[in-house]
């Protein structure tokens, strides 16, 4: 048998998390740690993306107090602290400040819990910064719901391995539900375009799917992939829950997109002030 040369096996080790470039995207991650599998959740996509994309990230933390820490990185992660009294998560606010600090043409809005496989992210790169797609979603509409006991034994994500997960599916619940958040990869032009998110939605609900009815009310070119997304369970705090205060609030901004005519819609953009 021919002796290993010195090094060979860690070459290897190289080639098989050769990155994918996705350079020109920055995936814009807003947290709210409110639980230690919470915690856990981002810290294992961070270093899943950072694995195998050569691309940027952004973690914007909004809360009292700093709860996110993170290794030294390969130097295309930025973190930044949003103090804040807020008892919510003001979600549609912490997605909207990330703008100024974005230098590339594609926006990814990314949850730290949502994990999809890295070819199916460059297929949405290549959409959005070669074929001029303004959103697409690198995924089907479903997600595979990942226990959150199961997550707490992986100490890191390995792309071979998430394609074999055999958890409970959203599809076999037989709901109608439209999955239009967990990771979107967004042309930065037409984000702002349209007014980017609806910062009246605040805490828990509508967020997403008011953006989708408003970009596709203001023309945006919208695609979907057809694979299968992977959410990493987590306890459910108060900012995750439909008993939240804000929820009918909400509703009521989802209702106004959905019931107003594009033009309508295209005044009440242009007099929101964020």
């Amino acid at each position: 048998m021919m002796a290993k040369m010195p090094g060979e096996g860690m070459e290897r080790q190289k080639l098989k998390t050769r990155r994918l470039d996705l350079s020109r995207a920055t995936f814009v991650i807003p947290l709210r740690i409110d639980s230690e599998d919470r915690l856990r959740n981002a810290r294992l996509v961070i270093e899943y993306l950072e694995r195998y994309l050569d691309t940027n990230l952004l973690v914007i933390e909004y809360d009292t107090t700093r709860k996110f820490s993170w290794r030294k990185s390969s130097g295309n992660l930025r973190y930044i602290f949003y103090k804040t009294d807020d008892a919510n998560f003001w979600k549609t606010k912490v997605l909207n400040s990330a703008v100024q600090y974005v230098r590339t043409p594609c926006l990814v809005i990314q949850d730290a819990d949502v994990i999809i496989e890295p070819r199916h992210l460059s297929d949405a790169y290549i959409l959005v910064t070669r074929e001029r797609a303004d959103i697409v979603f690198p995924f089907r509409n479903d997600v595979m719901w990942v226990p959150s006991e199961a997550v707490g034994a992986i100490d890191h994500l390995d792309a071979a391995e998430i394609s074999r997960w055999d958890y409970e599916v959203a599809s076999s619940r037989k709901n109608d539900y439209l999955f239009v958040g967990l990771c979107v990869f967004v042309n930065l032009d037409s984000f702002v375009r349209i007014g980017k998110f609806n910062q009246n939605i605040r805490s828990w609900g509508y967020e997403d799917v008011e953006f989708y009815e408003r970009a596709k009310k203001l023309g945006l070119r919208i695609r979907r992939l057809t694979n299968m997304p992977y959410h990493l369970g987590h306890a459910l705090s108060e900012n995750s829950r439909p008993h939240d205060r804000y929820f009918v609030h909400n509703k009521r901004q989802y209702d106004l997109t959905i019931n107003s005519s594009s033009e309508e819609l295209a005044k009440i953009v242009e007099n929101w002030k964020w």
